[in-house]
């Protein structure tokens, strides 16, 4: 408690931004902990989405997939852009990952990246279908705002080109 009195004191007197040196720090420490080249703090997932869809090249009128079985703010951050969400199937019926017929006719019809969820922290994308993405260029984008200590064998980072946590104190 006191050392969040410390930031948040810290924070509000270098002007109460997300410039401040707190959130400076903790971007670098949250790197260098994920072990990611770059991490941006900002106020909720939804706008983690939004900045990282952007650092993509997703741009008004683009199409964007998503799964179909994640929540609505996935959706709402590609509406927020103006772009369009391409809604992708699940290999199965137990699966929350993309199918690679889904990601083949995604891939067809151009979207410019895509959003995968890792609901709950179950990570069940199929190899298939992100290969597919990759040999198209199509960047893909990990909503893991309900699993930030997501862990996967071959790391996040090297099954997604960008990930989106969330580090609310409710958050699992």
């Amino acid at each position: 408690s006191d050392l969040l009195m410390d930031h948040l004191e810290r924070a509000v007197a270098e002007g109460g931004s997300g410039n401040s040196s707190v959130v400076v720090d903790l971007e670098k420490a949250f790197a260098a902990f994920t072990e990611a080249q770059f991490a941006l703090c900002v106020s909720s997932g939804t706008s983690a989405l939004i900045a990282a869809c952007r650092a993509v090249g997703v741009r008004s009128g683009d199409l964007v997939g998503v799964s179909a079985l994640g929540p609505v703010m996935s959706g709402q951050a590609i509406l927020a852009l103006g772009a369009q969400p391409v809604f992708l199937d699940s290999a199965s019926e137990s699966s929350f990952g993309i199918s690679a017929a889904s990601a083949a006719e995604a891939t067809e019809r151009g979207v410019k990246a895509v959003i995968v969820v890792p609901m709950w922290g179950y990570w069940d994308e199929q190899p298939a279908a992100l290969s597919l993405f990759r040999r198209n260029g199509v960047p893909v984008i990990a909503d893991a705002a309900q699993a930030p200590f997501l862990k996967l064998r071959a790391g996040l980072l090297n099954s997604a080109d960008i990930a989106c946590l969330s580090l609310h104190a409710r958050k699992p």
